[in-house]
């Protein structure tokens, strides 16, 4: 599971010619995935 709409904003990305990959904050704190693998950060919106 993810945030709200992790999928669009995936998706729009594709659209804009980005290869986004959704990635689960605690696969970066195990180490198994790095920030420095990518090259953006979207944080998409949760609810409220």
């Amino acid at each position: 599971s993810g945030t709200n709409r992790d999928a669009e904003a995936a998706r729009a990305c594709e659209l804009a010619g980005g290869a986004p990959e959704i990635v689960h904050i605690n696969q970066l704190r195990r180490g198994e995935r790095s920030f420095a693998d990518y090259q953006a950060l979207l944080l998409p919106g949760g609810f409220s």
